[in-house]
Formats: structure tokens, C-alpha cells, sequence
């Protein structure tokens, strides 16, 4: 062999070691970001999963205020019945809805009535327009107002 390549050889076996010992610290990078990501995303886990049992609290204890049927716990135990029929809830929410704008002589929206209320404006719209069509509210652009009994 001639000198050439022996020199040649043992420069490609320091740039296979180089290059192995690079690889090896992109690898063992690599694993260390990787089980960070694995923390985090654990922990963003267990925060998004408490966040969704507080809301699924908030949801049924709302829901109690209604007369809906109560969730089950979990433990085997099957949910309350209904304890109000439609028309009465219905007739129940009316009231409420009623009660709230005479309770706002400044006006109020749909959209407070029904956050007030825990229900989506969309639910109160024909009771809204029951009330002023039966005249027991008007409204001036998005606001109730209610009338002088």
C-alpha cells in the first residue's frame, strides 16, 4: 500500500468517528427533547382533563337548577328522571326571563337574560317574542324593556 492511502484511510476512520460521535449527540438531543415533550404534553393533559371535569360540574349543577335529569356519578347509579314537564319548564323560564328584564328598567339583551340564566339565547327567543307580542316587554333595537303595569 502506499503511504496515500494509509493517510487516506485513517482521515475517513477520524471522519467515521467524528461522525459517529456527532450521531450519538443528535440521538441522546434528540431522547432529552423528546421526554420533555412527553412532560409537558402530560401535563397539559392533566390540566385540559381538569379544566373538563370543573366545566361538566358547572354544566350539571346548572342543569339541577332546571329540573333536568341529574348525571350519573359514575358509581353504577342511574340518573334522576325529569321531574317538570316541557310546558312547565317553559312557563318557568318565561317567568324568569320576565322577572329579569322587569328587573333591568334600563333595558337589557337577550344575551345577558340568557347568561343570567345559564341558556342559549336561542332557547328564549320565542319566549322573548311571546312577551312582546303579548305585551308584557318591548324592544328598542337589541334591548327589552319592560312595560308599566
Amino acid at each position: 500500500m502506499n503511504r496515500t492511502a494509509v493517510k487516506t484511510g485513517s482521515e475517513v476512520d477520524k471522519l467515521l468517528g467524528e461522525t459517529r460521535g456527532m450521531l450519538q449527540g443528535i440521538q441522546a438531543a434528540r431522547r432529552r427533547t423528546a421526554g420533555r415533550l412527553k412532560k409537558d404534553l402530560a401535563r397539559e393533559r392533566t390540566k385540559v382533563r381538569s379544566e373538563v371535569r370543573q366545566m361538566l360540574a358547572d354544566f350539571h349543577r346548572a342543569r339541577k337548577g332546571k329540573g333536568a335529569a341529574t348525571p350519573s356519578p359514575g358509581n353504577g347509579e342511574k340518573a334522576k328522571p325529569r321531574a317538570k314537564t316541557a310546558a312547565n319548564d317553559r312557563d318557568s323560564l318565561g317567568i324568569k326571563v320576565l322577572t329579569s328584564v322587569e328587573n333591568h328598567p334600563e333595558g337589557i339583551t337577550m344575551k345577558a337574560v340568557a347568561v343570567g340564566l345559564g341558556v342559549a339565547p336561542v332557547v328564549l327567543s320565542r319566549i322573548f317574542s311571546s312577551l312582546v307580542s303579548g305585551g308584557r316587554v318591548r324592544k328598542e333595537d337589541l334591548k327589552y324593556y319592560p312595560l308599566a303595569k
